[in-house]
């Protein structure tokens, strides 16, 4: 019998050298009606890798500098330097599906401002729909590759309007440290194999409800 999906049961063993990089904390609130979220979103990046995850109340991560090695429902792994990103999708079944961040074209602004002390500079993308991504961002941080899965490298994200999904996200903290990453070990999956998964397998319509930047 032909399989429609594959799974990939061998771990990639991403063990990587501990490097200096960020954690920054944003607030969240939906663009339309200005309203806060509850959840706080954070991106937590070095050189090479980079892991974002939601939470409300007190981050469960707080104390950790090795990330990726405990799932959080909806956080992604990011490998900045291959560009791919493991989201870890359902709640029920720990698996991960894998992913290319997609290039994209940013205008840059002539404005700048002042987010938690960084002069910060304006990028523009506009997409085929017409929905609009402002984004704010420092080059003193390194670059956003990876940040809410944006080709993004002209610096680090701290402030975002995005049309797309009616998102705006504001940096609120920012601590500097030493961040080492690995690659859960769960089956990873490509979004096609997923979708097959849910629908085959489970006998109900697929549960794909992660957005895919693009």
């Amino acid at each position: 019998m032909k399989t429609f999906f594959v799974i990939i049961f061998l771990i990639i063993s991403l063990s990587v050298k501990s490097q200096q990089g960020y954690a920054i904390t944003f607030k969240r609130a939906e663009l339309t009606t200005n309203i806060i979220s509850k959840n706080k979103f954070k991106f937590v990046y070095n050189d090479s890798f980079a892991f974002q995850y939601y939470y409300q109340g007190n981050d469960p991560l707080k104390k950790q500098h090795l990330y990726s090695k405990k799932l959080i429902h909806h956080s992604i792994f990011i490998n900045r330097t291959s560009f791919l990103t493991y989201n870890e999708v359902d709640a029920n079944i720990k698996l991960l599906i894998v992913d290319t961040i997609k290039p994209s074209t940013w205008m840059p602004t002539t404005t700048t401002k002042n987010i938690l002390g960084y002069t910060c500079k304006g990028a523009l993308q506009v997409s085929p729909t017409n929905d609009s991504t402002l984004i704010w961002y420092t080059d003193a941080l390194g670059t956003g590759v990876g940040f809410l899965c944006l080709h993004f490298n002209l610096g680090q994200p701290l402030e975002v309007y995005d049309q797309r999904t009616n998102r705006y996200f504001l940096a609120t903290t920012i601590e500097k440290g030493n961040y080492q990453f690995n690659l859960p070990k769960a089956p990873i999956y490509s979004v096609a194999a997923y979708q097959q998964l849910t629908q085959q397998l489970l006998n109900k319509p697929s549960t794909l409800s992660i957005r895919f930047y693009d």
